[in-house]
């Protein structure tokens, strides 16, 4: 009888990959109409063991729950630098106010964007007007914002 005897030495390697997170989630953010609205959040690696860039993906929840990706264009600038995520919405107006959320790989984050209507002030204010009865009196004054149509003019507060 024959006995063979092996020795085989091997090593096995497990490379579990840590999934990507974030290390700084988005906060809210307030700005009034017509101002920059900017969100900024941190993950803790641009791209897998593989060397593949993890996606970024951002998006606005609509009014029916749903949520919209967004894209870059002339208002809206999407970018990374290392592990600092960023969205910029040049320009805001009141219906860019809502949930924002930020995905990559399979974390995410949210945040609210609320945007404060710019308010009326009067540039030139109404002066006193003099005459006499039964002549005409013009009223004048300027106000901040070339968007508002509709005034009303009272006499005695009423």
């Amino acid at each position: 009888m024959v006995q063979i005897n092996f020795d085989v030495n091997f090593i096995i390697f497990f490379f579990i990959e840590n999934e990507v997170e974030f290390t700084q989630k988005l906060k809210d953010v307030e700005v009034t109409e017509k101002e920059i609205a900017q969100f900024d959040c941190e993950i803790n690696k641009i791209q897998s063991h593989k060397g593949e860039h993890f996606p970024v993906t951002w998006f606005k929840r609509l009014p029916d729950g749903n949520d919209e990706k967004l894209y870059k264009n002339s208002r809206i600038e999407m970018n990374t630098l290392n592990k600092k995520v960023i969205l910029k919405i040049n320009n805001s107006s009141l219906e860019d106010a809502g949930i924002y959320i930020c995905k990559v790989g399979n974390a995410k984050t949210k945040a609210h964007l609320t945007v404060n209507e710019i308010p009326v002030v009067f540039k030139i204010p109404l002066s006193d007007q003099h005459g006499k009865e039964g002549q005409s009196a013009t009223f004048e004054c300027v106000i901040n914002r070339l968007d508002i149509k509709k005034v009303k003019w009272y006499l005695n507060n009423e």
